[in-house]
């Protein structure tokens, strides 16, 4: 008897490109969305752009975003195509909040048949759907109006096989990245092609703890009295890094290029962007590229967005008198709602300054734009554009706050242009209406 030859499908390959959007839950997930996708903030080494840019270097990637951030997206990644979609092409859509390692990615992929629809799940939640021919403009022209997961689902069920994907990490609530914070280090470290390389400039009274763990890029210096402790995971310092003496470094760590670590910091379980300048206490944070703590205080639990600087001693608090669960503002119900976490700071938005002394309490949701001062805590949470202190906050001058930003960032050789410019202009205009002449804090 002849046998019949076994079916392989055919996986998918090269020809295909890859479409990030936000779903109805990535549109309000932090104070970033003011003027990014989620897709933007760091999650282990990388945020979902740069890990798929590692991951897949010559598949096509392209950016669904809200118009409100175009101006501000196409500045930041000028080579990839955004709100636009080559019709001739399979599409993986892939959810903005999602993080995955290389090894699940392929997983993912291997399961696609290129002649099929696929949509695949994680409990109520999108992660990713693979299209072709005449499905794959409608998903996106969807897509683009961040729908709920019921909507995603009565529109593609019927066309698509549906798989559950449990593995695929999803960010529901800016909690979670600090959750995620230290098995993505770990994760991405395990991957990184020169892990246990120590060639920068490291003074021979350092104290190196299980330093195997440990990443030195060549053209940064470590100075003398340092203590890299590597134990509780690892450490990795990209280049151009500067660490000065007496800093203790506990990981899971990971210091971007061209950033300094003054004197005396005590870091351990934390994410430093490029360009940042770093000093007092900082515990289990994520402090995202261009900021500032360059002065003594504690940032426990808590994240810095992009152009944020803190002045000297401010603090957050990140564990409650009683031990108890903290709130944090939702900005989907517009409440202050439990986190389950017993400890957790503060979330602070891009483009914040804090005067001296300035104090947040747990779970403080402080949006982007913000220059805040005054030794009171704060409150819980604070709009975005807001100027002043706990016992009198108004808007910003939208016009001095554009004139501080141009300041800040001609001190990095960025220049803000014309069309950032207008497009903080348009956010704060479409933000508050001439009525709304005072903003609206939730008091601590």
């Amino acid at each position: 008897m002849t046998k019949r030859p076994h079916h392989h499908p055919r996986p998918v390959n090269k020809s295909f490109q890859i479409c990030i959007f936000e779903d109805y839950t990535a549109a309000n997930l932090s104070p970033y969305q003011l003027t990014r996708p989620c897709y933007t903030v760091p999650n282990g080494f990388y945020n979902l752009i740069e890990r798929l840019q590692q991951y897949l270097p010559n598949t096509p990637i392209t950016l669904q975003c809200q118009p409100s951030h175009e101006i501000f997206i196409r500045k930041r990644f000028p080579k990839l195509t955004v709100n636009q979609l080559n019709k001739s092409l399979p599409t993986l859509f892939l959810n903005g909040r999602s993080t995955f390692s290389h090894n699940h990615l392929l997983a993912m992929l291997s399961d696609i048949n290129s002649d099929k629809n696929y949509l695949f799940i994680k409990e109520q939640n999108i992660v990713s759907i693979f299209c072709r021919d005449e499905l794959n403009n409608t998903m996106f022209q969807l897509l683009l109006k961040r729908p709920r997961f019921e909507e995603l689902i009565k529109n593609a069920r019927q066309q698509c096989v549906v798989e559950e994907k449990k593995y695929i990490q999803l960010t529901s609530h800016w909690w979670d990245y600090l959750d995620h914070l230290s098995g993505n280090l770990a994760m991405d470290f395990d991957q990184f092609p020169n892990k246990s390389l120590l060639e920068g400039d490291i003074s021979s009274f350092t104290t190196l703890t299980n330093d195997h763990n440990m990443y030195i890029d060549h053209s940064s210096r470590v100075s003398e009295y340092v203590s890299l402790d590597a134990s509780q995971g690892p450490i990795i310092i990209m280049d151009h890094v500067s660490i000065k003496p007496f800093v203790r470094i506990e990981g899971p760590c990971y210091i971007g290029s061209n950033s300094t670590i003054h004197s005396h910091a005590d870091i351990s379980q934390t994410y430093i962007g490029k360009h940042c300048k770093i000093g007092g206490e900082v515990k289990h944070c994520i402090i995202q590229s261009y900021s500032n703590k360059g002065h003594a205080g504690f940032i426990g639990n808590s994240m810095l967005g992009e152009w944020v600087n803190l002045g000297a001693g401010t603090t957050t608090s990140n564990l409650k008198l009683s031990y108890g669960h903290i709130a944090s503002y939702d900005y989907h119900t517009e409440t202050s709602n439990s986190t389950g976490c017993q400890f957790l700071g503060t979330i602070f938005g891009d483009f914040v300054r804090t005067g001296i002394q300035s104090l947040f309490e747990c779970g403080t949701v402080v949006s982007s734009g913000c220059s805040l001062y005054g030794s009171n805590a704060h409150a819980t949470y604070i709009p975005p554009f807001t100027w002043g202190t706990l016992d009198h906050y108004e808007h910003q001058h939208i016009a001095a706050f554009i004139q501080a930003l141009d300041r800040m960032m001609a001190r990095r050789n960025i220049l803000l242009s014309d069309e950032e410019q207008l497009g903080f202009k348009r956010l704060f205009d479409q933000l508050h209406a001439p009525a709304d002449q005072v903003p609206h804090p939730i008091p601590s």
